[in-house]
């Protein structure tokens, strides 16, 4: 065993690390050195390594590790920290150390628990862990401005609470990239400021859990040219993501619970909000050619993030809705049937999302009609409109009328041969009350797979 605790400051690493090479044995144990010049192991072969209240003025370098394990607690690495060539390192334990930048360029790493208080980038580009943990004890922050990840394994960033005291890890940016197989890159209980997914191949996908803003602002979350598999979103407030961006990316079996999403959300992607607050069923017909190629975009980003709730058959109807919408706003009107019916369907059902549409519809048209068949004289003399008058008898009878008008599959009556317009009248009334009971029954089946 070589043990060195003495307090001293090594201004010339390259006797220092001869001194390790040379002494060294089944454990190497350093403390409280302070090593001004560049530090690069390479030839060591010892099976426990350990650096514990030390600081590392300049950059701090490991290569050719072979089945070890590598203890850094308690210090301070004022420039980088970076493992380059084949490491296969079995246990790698940060504790309560601060850095400038940590980079990753390959090697194979067992099992990894990092409490990292202080980073500025954490570069992981090559390599594959096994289990790689990055948390916080013992109430202190961790804090990582930026992290990109294009290695393989099972990436896990953990806050949460220890022994019932919160613990807190800060990120400000995230970068996920690569084609990764059976890999997992989990988030869990962090706060965060940006996470950007970009060309991530991965059949176990990500996990996304309890994530709060960094800033009071929100925060940004970017998906883009990615298939990710096996996902899990749980606890997301969706009314704090200020920029949400999905395109060109793929999601299967995605479990998604316990989220929220903004209840003005079809407002603030709809509605002409900076021009006098317009009502949303008349921002439904404006058409504004500048703004054709944005709702096209927006149908698509839909249309991708309804495909995560694939799963979740309220959000998938919600998402699947606010897509027509988008549709239907990068229409001109040289597609006038598509545009009605689209209309239409929102208008009377919000696209079989609501049951008091198709009853207001309903109503509204039939007495419509009805109030037509009156004043064509088809009643004759058993019901007028009048108002010096009006009696209950008639009020009753005309009520009685009404509803039995309302339905579809009454018998014709014999004397509409003699006119046309009450045969046409009678076919609407028939074709309306249908279409509106067929869009009650789909609202009131919605939940039903």
């Amino acid at each position: 065993m070589f043990f060195d605790d003495k307090i001293e400051t090594i201004t010339n690493s390259f006797n220092f690390i001869t001194q390790l090479e040379e002494n060294q044995t089944e454990y190497i144990f350093v403390k409280n050195k302070t090593f001004e010049k560049y530090i690069h192991l390479d030839k060591i072969t010892a099976k426990n390594i350990s650096f514990q209240n030390c600081i590392f003025k300049e950059h701090f370098q490991i290569s050719k590790f072979f089945d070890s394990n590598l203890y850094l607690e308690f210090c301070s690495f004022n420039s980088s920290f970076s493992c380059s060539s084949e490491n296969i390192i079995s246990n790698f334990t940060i504790q309560d150390c601060t850095f400038e930048n940590i980079y990753f360029y390959e090697g194979n790493f067992i099992s990894c628990y990092w409490n990292i208080y202080r980073c500025k980038q954490l570069i992981i580009f090559k390599g594959y862990f096994k289990e790689l943990v990055i948390s916080s004890e013992k109430q202190k922050e961790v804090c990582i401005d930026k992290v990109l990840i294009e290695a393989n394994g099972n990436i896990l960033f953990k806050g949460g609470y220890d022994n019932k005291k919160q613990t807190i890890v800060k990120i400000n940016e995230i970068t996920i990239s690569n084609y990764i197989n059976d890999s997992i890159v989990a988030f869990q209980n962090i706060y965060l400021n940006k996470l950007f997914i970009h060309n991530y191949f991965c059949k176990n996908g990500i996990k996304l859990i309890n994530i709060q803003p960094l800033f009071k602002k929100g925060w940004i979350l970017k998906i883009t040219n990615s298939n990710i598999g096996k996902s899990e979103v749980f606890n997301i407030d969706f009314c704090k993501i200020r920029h949400f961006q999905v395109r060109n990316s793929q999601f299967s079996q995605t479990q998604i619970s316990n989220i929220k999403t903004p209840e003005n959300l079809k407002k603030i992607l709809f509605n002409e909000i900076n021009s006098n607050k317009i009502l949303e069923f008349i921002g439904l017909f404006i058409y504004n050619p500048k703004k054709r190629k944005f709702y096209t975009e927006l149908k698509e980003k839909l249309a991708q993030i309804k495909t995560i709730y694939i799963n979740d058959s309220v959000n998938f109807s919600k998402y699947h809705s606010l897509e027509l919408l988008a549709y239907n706003k990068s229409l001109n009107w040289s597609n006038f049937t598509v545009k009605l019916i689209i209309i239409l369907s929102y208008l009377t059902s919000n696209f079989g999302q609501s049951i008091s549409k198709p009853i207001i519809s309903l109503l509204i048209v039939q007495l419509v009609m009805f109030y037509l068949m009156i004043d064509y004289g088809f009643f004759k003399d058993t019901l007028v409109i009048s108002f010096s008058n009006a009696n209950f008898e008639g009020l009753k009878l005309g009520f009685e009328q009404f509803l039995f008008y309302l339905n579809p599959f009454r018998k014709f009556e014999n004397h509409f041969s003699i006119d046309l317009k009450f045969i046409i009248i009678d076919l609407i009334m028939r074709i309306w009350s249908s279409y509106m009971i067929y869009n009650f029954i789909r609202a009131s089946r919605r939940f039903i797979k």
